[in-house]
């Protein structure tokens, strides 16, 4: 009855329940050349018996054989459809091939049988969230964790969708206890600073950035999360590496989640401003759109451009840009260092939703000026604030500036025709973001400033 199993067979008549324990190991370690025809040999005595019918299920899984698992899952289900672990993993292998419906009927299932399954629970949560339904996948991860609060992994699982759900008070209070229970868990230890920075806790927040770096030295983003709860002096702008690492993560969720959550216009205000003073559109000038992301602007720059062109920091939301077809080029590269490596190759630049990401405007105002032709026009967005400040860096981690600061630079740099307008940008857990549209022209006679 025993396959070679690399150890010796019994000698002597084995029952049913020793039988399974030893197939069950073997499948555990991975050996289910041993384990499957113990469970076949079983099954062809008792074709009924529950605990075969399941394990085989699983093990045809773990072979990649979805069919054939599913059909002896469903086969130990109609025999025994009371067994908690039972529907729990058969859950658990609906989940994975995104059959969420099913598993979020099984994991109930487990659930009636066996209340306090907790594996069951986080699970469900799982699914849950996984569906949209994102309150009622915190109540099930609550009910793991009033069953057993042991894990840390469970804790940060929990905080992290409360935040999602801008619960911040009580991911902090999670994200606290995962810690307690592992003070190495980077995962916590990243996501607390943010929690209590949404918190208004800014010293609290400072501290928690300052353990995230001795996790992790030299954490870009740590680091500027530090500066912008007032831990560190703040940077010129956000590195490289932050918004690098900021926007390849967003880009698959980002057009959805600017348009449907923030209720997000910069690039329609953009090209409210610029009809105001550009000709009709002619597919004339060459256009640049600066920090493009994934290409909102797109739509509304192609028909004034022959050429249109797009650089951003982030290859993944240049990927999305580039599936649009909308744009002649695209790049990878830091704004300012490739607007001055293109002197004189613009009519029209635009910069919606970038210069958030920069304090100081000098560099950037000079490289724009540098990059466009005579008589050509820049174009931004940027986020306001009202103290006497010319720039700050804000706890979120974007930059805001004075409405009168660009204006002052750009006049600075040689830009003419200037001229600014108050505009909401999008809205943040309900509060509208206040900021400018911004317009200047490069002089069209080198050295002398267009009239306004």
């Amino acid at each position: 009855m025993y396959p070679d199993s690399g150890e010796d067979p019994p000698t002597e008549a084995v029952t049913l329940e020793q039988a399974l324990a030893l197939a069950v190991g073997w499948q555990r370690e991975g050996r289910l050349d041993a384990a499957e025809p113990v469970y076949r040999q079983i099954l062809a005595v008792l074709p009924d018996q529950p605990d075969a019918l399941h394990f085989l299920g699983l093990l045809e899984f773990q072979r990649g054989h979805e069919d054939a698992a599913l059909e002896w899952l469903a086969r130990a289900v109609a025999v025994a459809p009371g067994h908690a672990g039972l529907r729990s993993n058969h859950g658990n292998v609906l989940q994975t091939l995104g059959r969420l419906d099913e598993a979020e009927r099984e994991y109930r299932a487990a659930l009636a049988a066996e209340p306090a399954l907790v594996a069951a629970w986080n699970n469900l949560g799982v699914v849950l969230h996984a569906a949209g339904r994102r309150h009622e996948a915190i109540e099930a991860y609550r009910h793991a964790l009033e069953l057993e609060a042991s894990s840390a992994a469970d804790h940060h699982r929990l905080a992290t969708l409360l935040e999602r759900c801008h619960e911040y008070e009580a991911a902090a209070v999670h994200h606290r206890a995962a810690l307690a229970l592992d003070p190495q868990h980077l995962g916590a230890t990243r996501a607390l600073g943010h929690a209590l920075s949404r918190l208004g806790r800014l010293d609290e927040a400072a501290a928690a950035y300052r353990a995230w770096l001795a996790l992790e030295p030299g954490h870009p983003l740590a680091e500027l999360r530090l500066a912008a709860c007032g831990g560190a002096p703040a940077p010129a702008r956000c590195s490289d590496a932050v918004v690098r690492g900021l926007f390849d993560q967003y880009a698959g969720h980002f057009d959805a989640h600017l348009r449907g959550t923030l209720d997000y216009h910069a690039p329609e205000r953009l090209a409210d401003a610029l009809a105001l003073v550009l000709d009709a559109p002619a597919a004339a000038l060459d256009v640049l759109d600066a920090g493009c992301g994934t290409g909102l602007c797109g739509p509304l720059l192609r028909p004034y451009a022959r050429q249109l062109s797009g650089v951003d920091l982030s290859p993944k939301m240049l990927e999305q840009a580039a599936a649009l077809a909308m744009y002649d080029a695209l790049e990878t590269a830091e704004l300012c260092a490739w607007l001055n490596a293109h002197p004189g190759a613009f009519d029209l630049l635009v910069a919606a939703d970038t210069l958030c990401y920069f304090g100081p405007l000098a560099d950037f105002a000079a490289a724009a000026a540098a990059a466009l032709r005579p008589g050509g026009w820049l174009a931004f967005t940027l986020e306001t604030h009202t103290e006497a400040l010319d720039h700050r860096l804000n706890a979120c981690g974007r930059y805001s500036h004075a409405p009168d600061y660009p204006l002052r630079v750009l006049a600075g740099a040689g830009f003419g025709q200037l001229r600014s307008q108050p505009v909401v940008l999008r809205r943040e857990r309900g509060a509208p973001v206040e900021g400018l549209v911004v317009l200047a022209r490069r002089p069209a006679t080198p050295g002398y400033a267009c009239a306004d």
